[in-house]
């Protein structure tokens, strides 16, 4: 199971609750060898969104993959564990992501240069409409026709969103990537990896996956259908901490889909954790499928 992000987690880890080993405070963004915002030459990166960017990996990959690069660069993040693409759309009259743009870059007046937007997830785990779906399915075709139905209201608070901000802000570059598999211990089945498919799939590891890949799959690509490159990249990253684990068969984007990933670089069960194999690949993938084709590597320059 690819997707919930971490409304449900407190009935089980409130002894992980200490996750400033994964959550720095927002002012530790900015390192001191960053520039200073008075000043132009810098990359700026707002992160909006649910746990991708605040649990793991979060938005700390972003800024490492620039640092490593030598490339001035301050990354901000709103990003709230737990939080959904309609519970967003209901904020500001469906400016949120444009409010948080100027909250966090109020000297850009044409935005931030980029976005990472991860939301999605928590929709489909609060979804009580698709859970009743779901328990009423008799096959997987109908359990993949929920998603669809359910999808349509998801992709409909995104459009909202991403709507305002590309109207206020035109220039600015978004990035979507979809989530990633879980880790699939049977306790992490039983728990923070059960509210997606309402136990429609049990213990079922290829079908709870592969009813996963599907929704993430029809999301990116009716987001992908409405705005097109450069403005808006949509790519489907899970499979990237399998990739990490050396799982045969694992490529981005193609997860190995009867096994989960890498339990010991996972936090919470479902987020790649920072500061691990699993997280580094996140960083490293983002940059590849999207921030290298908008910016230099200064590392690559012959001096």
């Amino acid at each position: 199971m690819f997707l919930m992000c971490f409304s449900h987690a407190p009935v089980l880890f409130t002894a992980l609750a200490s996750l400033s080993l994964v959550k720095a405070d927002r002012s530790s963004t900015l390192s001191a060898t960053l520039p200073s915002e008075g000043h132009w030459g810098y990359k700026t990166v707002l992160v909006f969104g649910d746990s991708f960017g605040d649990t793991g990996p979060t938005y700390h990959v972003i800024q490492d993959a620039f640092d490593e690069r030598g490339i001035p660069a301050v990354v901000k993040s709103t990003a709230v564990s737990g939080t959904s693409a309609c519970s967003w759309a209901e904020k500001d009259f469906g400016f949120s992501l444009v409010k948080a743009a100027r909250e966090e870059f109020p000297d850009r007046a044409q935005g931030p240069d980029f976005v990472w937007y991860t939301l999605g997830a928590d929709d489909i785990s609060g979804s009580s409409s698709l859970k009743t779906c779901f328990g009423e399915a008799r096959s997987d075709s109908e359990a993949e026709q929920c998603v669809v139905t359910v999808n349509r209201q998801i992709v409909a608070c995104s459009e909202l969103l991403l709507d305002n901000y590309f109207r206020t802000f035109p220039y600015s570059k978004v990035l979507l990537t979809g989530y990633d598999a879980p880790c699939e211990s049977d306790l992490c089945l039983l728990t923070l990896d059960r509210p997606f498919d309402g136990r429609y799939c049990g213990l079922n590891r290829t079908c709870s996956n592969s009813l996963a890949f599907f929704w993430e799959e029809i999301y990116i690509r009716a987001l992908t259908s409405r705005y097109k490159e450069p403005s808006f990249t949509g790519v489907n990253l899970v499979g990237t901490s399998q990739v990490a684990a050396g799982v045969p068969g694992a490529r981005v984007g193609k997860p190995v889909l009867d096994q989960g990933s890498p339990c010991q670089w996972m936090t919470l069960c479902l987020h790649p954790s920072y500061g691990t194999p699993t997280g580094r690949a996140w960083g490293e993938t983002m940059w590849n499928v999207f921030f290298s084709r908008h910016v230099e590597d200064r590392t690559e320059i012959n001096v």
